[in-house]
């Protein structure tokens, strides 16, 4: 855990979206869980697909207090992260072709 963090304070993708993914889905409290979509966030900036497709969920279905719900933003993240070639957002996009959330 200590690389991943050390990596992720330092930029790294990968860090960003392993350590990010830990703590947002598996962290102890709301700070952890919300430094972790920060750091997804951060990793989505930097064009990952995985990232991109998460951080539309986030927008999608409004994340307190850094991602509240826009579905402008989720639309293109989901955009973004589809064509980096990442498959749910293919989908999502496919099956929700005028709209985000459905």
């Amino acid at each position: 855990m200590k690389l991943f963090r050390y990596g992720a304070e330092r930029g790294d993708c990968v860090s960003l979206i392993t350590y990010g993914s830990l703590l947002h889905f598996r962290g102890a409290d709301p700070q952890s869980r919300t430094q972790g979509a920060l750091y997804l966030q951060a990793a989505a900036e930097q064009g990952d697909a995985k990232a991109l497709w998460l951080v539309g969920k986030f927008y999608e279905e409004g994340l307190a207090p850094f991602f509240k719900k826009d579905l402008a933003k989720a639309r293109d993240c989901f955009q973004q992260a589809a064509d980096a070639g990442h498959p749910l957002a293919q989908s999502h996009l496919e099956t929700n072709p005028g709209n985000v959330s459905g």
